[in-house]
């Protein structure tokens, strides 16, 4: 009777099965050519997107070309080319019987399987280390103004959260006797709680509006820190917004710093102040005071979406790190993918497949699934089978995709913001462990039933 290895000879046995399969992996896609293929799209895009493709001639819109279209296109070669060869490390091997060759060595399905996969994000990783180094060089010394290759962190108004206030409001019109009949109250609950996500203030002329941050870090020593806002109107045209925005200490009698706000578009804004009176603060207050022609539009501010306060946290190069680890998550979810697909089907099948379920994710990704806002005083009807199938199909799609697709790492790092430490943890989680263990469970047991009937016939 065989003696049992100890434990650590068996995980230093599987080590050795996943490296060698990882190899081999890499060094089958390099003999195909398909890195020097990709190396070859990547460096084009590098050197061409920005010269092929002009901003306005903002320092925004030239980083927004340089660094976030750049990305893109990488990741999307990239995606492609991943989910493909994915599909094909499997399927295309048993298409052609080249598996039998792997299948009568003692290795199990799920050492196969991890050892391509990890041979697929291995390449991408060095893939796209190589893209991320190529952008860095052209911002540091191509751009017009490295002013906003800053990493800071953000914060937003501390409001109480969206489904807290949908129950209050619920709770109003229920005491009112407002509720639509015909809609399920776990429906009005989820439309309110999207209104209120989205929900805004009303500011006349004269009036000033008042809000509190809880900032992620202290701010540094110099006192600096960044206003976004945006504003919008309730007239169809243009308007002159005059106010003055002013920071200080949570709870301080004088106001640390303030700045004027005069802007003739909807754009959002940036305004810089430096207070050394906020050096070492985690909280501040904010106050807007409107100060348009008494006969002005109102304004519409909503907090939640388009009022932040930012603040300096680590380096531009080291956020552009965080921003491929993030990216490289996506690519690790899209190769587990595809090889789950191709040890499941054959390689046509598996390619089909895999380029249905892409388009079907980006054709939902981004699209609301909500479908109208709760009038109580209106008889809502309840909406069809065909209106309840198509939004159930969305929310799905959204629900699976979400950790991987809700944060934009990319508009982020654009936005001259840091890509929250909790974020990258998710979505390195998702990308890199929770969906390749559910894939590949679901690829070796194909893979043994595939091999069983490969016996039951004889081959």
């Amino acid at each position: 009777m065989p003696t049992l290895l100890p434990q650590s000879h068996r995980l230093l046995h599987v080590l050795r099965a996943l490296s060698a399969v990882a190899l081999l992996s890499a060094r089958a896609a390099i003999r195909s050519r398909v890195v020097a293929i990709l190396l070859l799209l990547l460096a084009a895009g590098v050197i061409g997107i920005p010269r092929l493709v002009c901003g306005d001639g903002t320092p925004a819109s030239e980083l927004q070309v340089r660094l976030r279209y750049t990305l893109a296109f990488a990741t999307g070669v990239l995606g492609l080319a991943t989910l493909w060869a994915s599909c094909a490390a499997f399927g295309a091997e048993i298409d052609s019987r080249r598996m039998d060759l792997t299948a009568v060595k003692p290795a199990h399905p799920l050492t196969l399987w991890f050892g391509r996969w990890l041979g697929i994000v291995l390449l991408d990783a060095l893939l796209l280390l190589g893209v991320v180094a190529g952008v860095r060089l052209q911002l540091g010394f191509g751009a017009a103004d490295t002013s906003r290759l800053v990493s800071r962190a953000i914060a937003r108004p501390s409001l109480p959260a969206p489904e807290e206030e949908a129950r209050i409001h619920f709770a109003e019109l229920q005491r009112a006797n407002r509720l639509p009949p015909d809609i399920p109250p776990t429906e009005i609950l989820r439309r309110l709680t999207f209104e209120s996500r989205h929900s805004h203030i009303v500011l006349h002329p004269g009036e000033a509006a008042f809000w509190r941050f809880t900032l992620p870090r202290p701010v540094t020593p110099d006192g600096r820190i960044w206003i976004r806002v945006q504003f919008n109107t309730t007239a169809d045209s243009l308007v002159d917004v005059r106010g003055t925005c002013r920071v200080r200490r949570a709870g301080a009698a004088a106001w640390a710093a303030e700045a004027k706000v005069n802007d003739l578009t909807r754009n959002e804004l940036e305004i810089p102040l430096a207070a050394p009176a906020l050096a070492g603060a985690r909280e501040i207050d904010l106050d807007f005071a409107y100060q348009g022609e008494p006969k002005a539009a109102a304004l519409l501010i909503a907090p939640r979406d388009s009022l932040a306060i930012l603040c300096a946290q680590g380096s531009f190069t080291g956020n552009l790190v965080r921003v491929m680890l993030a990216e490289l998550a996506i690519l690790a979810a899209l190769a587990a993918l595809g090889l789950t697909l191709g040890a499941c089907f054959s390689f046509p099948v598996a390619a089909f497949a895999a380029t249905a379920l892409l388009l079907t994710v980006l054709a939902a990704t981004g699209s609301s699934p909500e479908i109208l806002p709760v009038d109580p005083s209106a008889g809502n009807s309840r909406p069809g089978l065909p209106e309840r199938v198509s939004y159930r199909v969305v929310r799905s799609i959204d629900f699976i995709t979400r950790p991987l697709l809700q944060p934009e790492p990319l508009a982020q790092a654009v936005a001259g913001e840091r890509v929250p430490t909790g974020e990258l943890t998710r979505l390195l989680l998702w990308g890199g462990g929770l969906y390749p263990l559910g894939l590949a469970l679901l690829a070796a047991t194909a893979l043994r039933r595939r091999e069983l009937a490969r016996q039951g016939t004889g081959n």
